[in-house]
């Protein structure tokens, strides 16, 4: 699946809304729910129910994708994919937002979480990323998983959050 792009709206500034009915103001591209400050532009890109909206002033989104069909027997599993540069730094930022659930009927198992942290790397081909979401998983468990990917990756539970 590709992402559709949708709508790329334009900075609106506070004078220019307060000139306006709030009805007329939250229709303004770029302004809705931020009513009296100024709103960066913003995109829109959408693939059915999954939608990712990017400060295009700031990020552009260079790929975005779900990706799927990475467990055998389980192809409803999915992952959103974006690849990302941001501001004036050249180097692009992959990120994986990813809820894996587990039911009766929808098993998860050591190898189903091993082969969807497998699926996060391919699809990171190497750059930076950030991989978030509700792995199901423990600290202990993902972090061996991780490392059972590629030995280069040092997991450090301590770290700062961002």
């Amino acid at each position: 699946m590709r992402w559709t792009y949708l709508a790329c709206a334009r900075s609106v500034t506070s004078d220019e809304a307060s000139t306006r009915t709030s009805q007329e103001a939250t229709s303004l591209p770029g302004f809705g729910l931020l009513s009296g400050r100024a709103i960066p532009p913003v995109c829109l890109y959408a693939d059915g129910n999954f939608q990712k909206i990017a400060r295009s002033d700031r990020v552009e989104v260079l790929q975005g994708d779900i990706v799927y069909r990475f467990v055998p027997d389980q192809p409803g599993r999915r992952f959103h994919y974006l690849r990302v540069r941001v501001g004036d730094d050249s180097e692009p930022v992959s990120i994986v937002n990813c809820h894996v659930p587990a039911s009766k009927k929808v098993k998860l198992t050591v190898d189903t979480r091993q082969l969807t942290f497998l699926a996060f790397h391919r699809a990171c081909a190497g750059d930076r990323f950030i991989w978030g979401g509700d792995f199901n998983t423990g600290v202990i468990q993902a972090t061996a998983l991780v490392q059972s990917i590629d030995d280069s990756y040092n997991v450090n539970s301590t770290a700062a959050q961002p």
